[in-house]
């Protein structure tokens, strides 16, 4: 079943996670949590790094449902955290769903924030509010994929609401502040100036970023997709803009392997989960 109507109860999960060095490996130093959000534990895939799996046992989120993420990275850390699913957001019969997210990277530390993407059914209501802090020396990648719907399955988004807010900044300074505000049926879904009729849309962050980085990603073949890059100093964005989740999914892992290296100081090492 693609849509789940509201049954007046509503999750309100917290979790909130520090990363620090410990002999040579980084760690989850600090955990809090609260409702049905958490981890199981942190992989060393490629030695000191921690590969982290953020776990959301209902599967889902409907009309009321909060999810509060923070990550804290010390200096001389290197966490990658992703999700082992799709997320998914079902109908509303009122309510909105809601994640918050904060991220926090010291200097001299490093954190990958790479989740797969997001399905926001029809009918759906759902704000995604996004603040990155980062040091003078942090190292930062970060990714954000929605899907509208799974038209391949008969569920179009045909109404909802989508409200995105993301902020980066730097020492107090802002990098990039920026909002997407969606309200299904709407001009913005299908117009040149919009979405432009695509039914899935992902951005990739990374600093500190180069020219040769930008070419790097430029050369990474997006197939059906539309994508665009730029630097904001010597912060990335990556945009595409597509109909396949998969394809979106598969592009901007290649993405952040062309430039990973260049960008958090290590060699491509893909979550174990991303292949299952």
């Amino acid at each position: 079943m693609s849509a789940l109507p509201d049954c007046g109860a509503s999750w309100q999960a917290r979790l909130a996670l520090a990363f620090a060095p410990v002999a040579g490996r980084t760690v989850i130093a600090r955990r809090a949590q609260h409702g049905p959000l958490t981890v199981q534990k942190a992989f060393y895939p490629e030695g000191a790094p921690a590969h982290v799996y953020l776990l959301h046992p209902p599967g889902g989120l409907v009309g009321g449902d909060t999810l509060d993420i923070a990550l804290d990275a010390a200096p001389g850390s290197h966490a990658l955290v992703t999700t082992p699913a799709s997320g998914k957001v079902y109908r509303s019969a009122g309510p909105r769903a809601h994640q918050d997210l904060r991220i926090a990277v010291a200097d001299e530390a490093r954190l990958e924030w790479l989740p797969q993407d997001t399905i926001a059914f029809d009918g759906s209501d759902y704000a995604q509010r996004t603040t990155i802090e980062l040091g003078t020396t942090a190292r930062l990648v970060a990714r954000e994929m929605i899907a509208l719907g799974r038209p391949a399955h008969g569920d179009r988004y045909g109404r909802g609401r989508l409200d995105q807010a993301l902020v980066i900044r730097r020492d107090g300074r802002t990098l990039l502040e920026e909002r997407l505000r969606l309200a299904a049926p709407s001009q913005l879904l299908t117009a040149p100036w919009g979405l432009g009729g695509a039914t899935v849309f992902g951005t990739l962050y990374a600093c500190p970023a180069d020219g040769a980085v930008l070419a790097g990603v430029r050369a990474v073949d997006a197939g059906p997709l539309r994508a665009a890059a730029t630097l904001l100093d010597d912060l990335l964005c990556l945009r595409v803009l597509g109909d396949d989740a998969t394809a979106l999914r598969d592009y901007l892992a290649r993405a952040w392997a062309a430039l990973r290296e260049a960008v958090i100081g290590c060699r491509p090492c893909p979550p174990r989960v991303w292949r299952t």
